[in-house]
């Protein structure tokens, strides 16, 4: 038996869509992928997102490794805007 939310099925994160999300490049990536991540699961993040992504500090150290480097806020010529 498979656990749906109205009518989607509720599934866990894969691994593909974990590594897909660890290997983005840029925020633009990162974002298309959690949307087809959602659009999977009718617009809704997997059960296991917050255990798997946001606990442990997945998107903070993802985007640690994008040059330049960013962690949220707006960038020019590679430096965040005040």
């Amino acid at each position: 038996m498979s656990i749906r939310c109205n009518g989607w099925p509720m599934t866990n994160l894969t691994e593909l869509e974990f590594n897909k999300l660890n290997t983005s490049k840029t925020a633009l990536e990162w974002d298309a992928t959690c949307d087809e991540i959602k659009a999977a699961r009718g617009g809704r993040y997997p059960p296991d997102w917050w255990q798997r992504i946001l606990a442990p500090g997945v998107p903070g150290k993802v985007a640690a490794t994008w040059n330049p480097p960013q962690h949220g806020g707006i960038y020019v010529n590679g430096k965040p805007v005040t």
